[in-house]
């Protein structure tokens, strides 16, 4: 089950051409901590965005095996915890409030829902 668990970013990383970000950080600070923990490996974030507004952080998250899984998602700098379940193949959409630290599902088109 360890190898389904890790084919979809072993093929990604065969198939998809390395990408490079150029940083050139002082140096003087503390170092920052995550921005984004998940707990289940397997569950991906293929995307993390603004919203239109600059209101909220958007995050998307994918389950690639087809099995049922469970993740937190944490965003340690703001302390917003959500524990998420995933059926098989599932995409989410989470909001992430930044005034009031608080997480929300949304849809693909960001339309926040309680």
């Amino acid at each position: 089950m360890a190898r389904l668990d890790a084919i979809d970013r072993e093929a990604a990383a065969h198939l998809e051409p390395p990408m490079a970000l150029v940083a050139f950080p002082a140096g003087g600070g503390a170092s920052a901590g995550p921005g984004v923990v998940l707990s289940d490996t397997v569950i991906q974030m293929p995307a993390m965005t603004m919203s239109a507004d600059g209101r909220r952080a958007i995050v998307r998250l994918f389950e690639p095996t087809g099995s049922p899984r469970r993740t937190t998602l944490s965003i340690p700098a703001l302390g917003v915890e959500a524990l998420l379940s995933f059926g098989p193949f599932e995409l989410k959409t989470i909001a992430v409030d930044l005034t009031r630290a608080r997480s929300m599902k949304t849809d693909l088109l960001e339309g926040a829902r309680p």
